[in-house]
Order: structure tokens, then C-alpha cells, then sequence
């Protein structure tokens, strides 16, 4: 199973310090992203959908009236199965994620504590497929008082699904690096910021029974790197 997971940043140019800074005059409101994908978008879109032949997306920072034009887009890629997850806060901008999948199988939400304030993330969404439960997340920046419960509740959620015999599989932007709460085997690199990386806040988590096959990353428009994995459960 190829999975994929990137940061769109909405489509905004990110490449230097300066393009990600002016990204949060959308982040809170300032400026207003058109109803329909921008161009941006669009080419982050058709890049993760079609130059990587991956089984699964895990795409963050979809603004929320995008969602279902994203959705249309990677269709036209092969992608037949989705999830999202989408959060609302009165002072930043209405951002989602999204789970979009070749191989057929069932959505299901997942909502995480704090995720609805301002510091609290990007959403959450899941879709369980071959055996696999798997999770897409954008975890909060708020510090502990945000990301411990999100992480408690993650925890749990991955003791159930291996309960009922699932293997699982979790991947996203974590804003944070010690991600050992979980109990899944860490595939990750440096990540962030993308034009000079020095932190790994993106990762893919898999259950330790899991064979990895590779683990790189890419580059697009983004302040943050994608990562692509083969991995043989």
C-alpha cells in the first residue's frame, strides 16, 4: 500500500519565510480565499494525485468550501473513496482534511478535543479498508493543554481498533515530534519548514507489525514537505 500525506497550505505559496508569513493573512481572516480552488490548489492536487500512483491521500489545510471540488478533482485521478474532517473557529479560517482512496472502503468521523479553537488543528477524519483502520489528523499547536488530550484520545482509539483485530495506521501533520503515546512504529523525516527543514512534524505511523518498503519526501508549493511510504501489512 502506497500512502501519501502533505500540508497543502491551502494551495498558498510557502517556499520562503516571507510567502508562508503572508499565508496567515488567510489563516485569520484577512484576506478571503475565492469559492472555487485556486490554481495553487489545483497543482497540489493533480502533483499528490497523479505522481505518485499512491492507494491513499492524506491531504491537510483544504480550505472548507473546497472540499468537495478537491474531492471532484482527484476523481479524475482514480480516487473513488473519501473522508474529511473539517473544524470552524469564529477567528481563524474554516479549514479541513481529507482522506481519498483507490481501494474501496468505509468513512467514518473522528473528532478530537480542542480542535474547534483557535490553536486546535486542522480536523481529523478516518476510513477503515483491507483489514486497516486509518486515520488522517492535523493535530493542534496549542501546547500540551491542547495536543494531550488529542493524543489521549488517538491512544485510545488505537487500542480499540486493534482490539477488534484492525491494524492501523495514522498519518498527517502532528505539530510536535514525540509522538511515542501511540504506540505505532514512527516513519517520518524532517519536514518542517520546507525550505530548510529542521523539524519532523509530519509523520506516518504504523502498526509495528508492518513491513516498510520506503519512506521520502517531496517537495511542492507548501511551507511543508509531503511524505510517500510503501508499507506491506
Amino acid at each position: 500500500m502506497r500512502v501519501v500525506t502533505y500540508n497543502t497550505q491551502a494551495g498558498l505559496p510557502g517556499r520562503t519565510l516571507w510567502e508562508s508569513l503572508k499565508a496567515y493573512l488567510y489563516v485569520f481572516k484577512i484576506r478571503k480565499f475565492a469559492p472555487r480552488p485556486s490554481v495553487g490548489m489545483r497543482r497540489a492536487i493533480q502533483m499528490v494525485g497523479e505522481d505518485f500512483n499512491a492507494d491513499i491521500l492524506c491531504l491537510q489545510e483544504i480550505p472548507a468550501q473546497w472540499m468537495k471540488a478537491v474531492q471532484d478533482l482527484l476523481r479524475a485521478s482514480g480516487y473513488r473513496y473519501f473522508s474529511s474532517g473539517t473544524t470552524k473557529s469564529r477567528l481563524r479560517w474554516h479549514v479541513g482534511i481529507l482522506i481519498a482512496s483507490k481501494i474501496a472502503g468505509r468513512s467514518f468521523e473522528v473528532h478530537l478535543p480542542q480542535e474547534n479553537t483557535l490553536r486546535g488543528g486542522g480536523g481529523s477524519a478516518g476510513i477503515s479498508l483491507l483489514g486497516v483502520t486509518i486515520i488522517g489528523t492535523h493535530l493542534g499547536w496549542g501546547g500540551a493543554k491542547i495536543l494531550t488530550p488529542q493524543f489521549t484520545t488517538l491512544a485510545s482509539l488505537c487500542r480499540k481498533e486493534h482490539e477488534l483485530g484492525q491494524k492501523v495506521l495514522i498519518l498527517g501533520d502532528f505539530n510536535r515530534t514525540n509522538i511515542s503515546l501511540l504506540g505505532l512504529r514512527e516513519l517520518s523525516q524532517l519536514t518542517h519548514p520546507s525550505w530548510r527543514p529542521n523539524a519532523p512534524l509530519d509523520h506516518i505511523l504504523v502498526d509495528p507489525s508492518a513491513r516498510i518498503k520506503q519512506c521520502n519526501v517531496f517537495r511542492g508549493d507548501s511551507d511543508h514537505l509531503g511524505l510517500c511510504a510503501d508499507i506491506v501489512f
